[in-house]
């Protein structure tokens, strides 16, 4: 009895041991690239209309990463991210119809190092995710928490300065086409105010603190 005592007690150490060697590391990031909300291609005809969407998207993150012997070139965490994109717009004659977005996400990460320098990163969680219609004069301000995923490449410098290189995806509803006939699929208000997917190519450089 009293060994396995000892046993338990030797193991209950080892795994507080382990834990507080860990290491933990706070990184702050800065991105660019390209992106935005998922919008379906006009379906309109004999209308002077033009419709194009601002590439440029730019978001700010910050997180924690642990460390463990356990987990040799392993290290995970959590991260935190604001992110915004261009504006999508639709001109119909004299009409404007726009889409604007941002989001908050909230990720558990994992990063595996192939070498000091070279990792791979993989995020998953949830975006709060802020969409805003204008049509002329008038304004349709629709929000959801939706699942977000990212990966990245990422290159360290030195031992605190990387720079980084991935995809985001935010899994929205269909956003309707914009059309000649609003009655031509039989669509709804609802339907062209659903918050839409998010997809951002993006390149940035971190901190590691």
């Amino acid at each position: 009895m009293t060994i396995k005592k000892n046993l338990k007690y030797f193991a209950i150490l080892s795994l507080f041991s382990n834990v507080s060697a860990a290491e933990i590391l706070p990184y702050m990031a800065i991105n660019a690239g390209i992106g935005g909300i998922d919008i379906p291609e006009a379906d309109i005809k004999d209308i002077n209309y033009n419709q194009k969407s601002g590439i440029f998207s730019w978001s700010i993150n910050t997180g924690l990463l642990t460390k463990s012997s356990l987990l040799d070139n392993f290290e995970y965490g959590i991260d935190l991210s604001y992110s915004s994109y261009a504006t999508h717009k639709t001109k119909i004659e004299d009409t404007n119809f726009n889409y604007d977005g941002r989001n908050i996400s909230v990720q558990g990460i994992a990063k595996y190092s192939f070498n000091n320098n070279w990792g791979i990163i993989g995020k998953f969680g949830a975006a709060y995710t802020e969409q805003e219609l204008t049509v002329g004069n008038m304004k349709f301000h629709e929000s959801e928490i939706l699942p977000k995923i990212g990966i990245s490449v990422s290159y360290n410098i030195n031992s605190n300065i990387y720079i980084s290189g991935g995809f985001d995806h935010i899994f929205g509803s269909d956003i309707a086409k914009v059309t000649d006939n609003i009655n031509k699929y039989n669509y709804e208000k609802s339907d062209y105010t659903n918050v839409g997917s998010v997809n951002n190519l993006y390149i940035g450089i971190g901190y590691i603190f």
